[in-house]
């Protein structure tokens, strides 16, 4: 008897768990498309303060001066948009039923897309994309439970490693460096997915803006 009582009050929980696991599922769904309204919205206000400053500089030679300056730094940055050609890596999880019972060797970590990342930047890309969130010279990649986090936005496989840059010059100095053995090691001992191919006309959105936090008048 002692047995069998917790039964019923665990068939009577299960309704209970699915429906609080629907609540929060619905949740976050409206919470994503929430996001995604308000990330359209603040790209139409960039744009739009971007067209007006552009403006306002292009009326006198030194706001043309400061104009070149800051396109730059936004360019240096990862503030702006950037367009061209070059190449996409593809990286992803190795199916379940290949992998064995050790442990989950099959799974892209985050040391994985930091060495791919360098590697892509040693090879001679100009900007980056994983997934489509731009990298900036501060983007971390973590990691948080199963889930890759790049700029501290979760992540999952496949991971699409887009670089802009001369796809020519890119795929041979990446070829045989350091990034490109341990993802093919990665490939051949746990089946993980590695594919590399050159992309005419990659498109790679502005990454998010930066918050300024301390700030000194420069020259004194």
């Amino acid at each position: 008897m002692l047995l069998a009582a917790p039964t019923p009050a665990a068939r009577r929980s299960r309704p209970v768990a699915a429906e609080q696991r629907a609540r929060l599922v619905a949740q976050i769904r409206a919470r994503t498309s929430d996001n995604a309204d308000l990330k359209r919205r603040l790209e139409k206000a960039r744009d739009e303060t971007e067209r007006a400053r552009a403006m306002a500089l292009a009326r006198s030679a030194e706001g043309r001066r400061v104009r070149g300056e800051l396109s730059t730094a936004a360019a240096a940055a990862a503030a702006t948009p950037i367009s061209g050609d070059g190449l996409v890596v593809t990286v992803e999880d190795a199916d379940r039923a290949e992998q064995d019972d050790r442990r989950d060797e099959g799974r892209v970590y985050d040391q994985d897309l930091q060495v791919l990342v360098n590697g892509l930047w040693a090879a001679g890309a100009v900007a980056i994309a994983v997934n489509g969130q731009r990298l900036t010279p501060t983007t971390a990649i973590r990691s948080a439970g199963e889930a890759v986090l790049v700029d501290y936005r979760p992540l999952s496989s496949p991971y699409r490693v887009t670089a802009v840059g001369d796809p020519g010059r890119m795929r041979a100095a990446f070829a045989g460096s350091a990034a490109d053995r341990r993802l093919h090691a990665l490939e051949d001992r746990y089946g993980i997915g590695y594919g590399i191919r050159g992309v005419e006309g990659l498109q790679l959105p502005a990454a998010g803006v930066l918050r300024l936090r301390h700030a000194r008048a420069a020259g004194s």
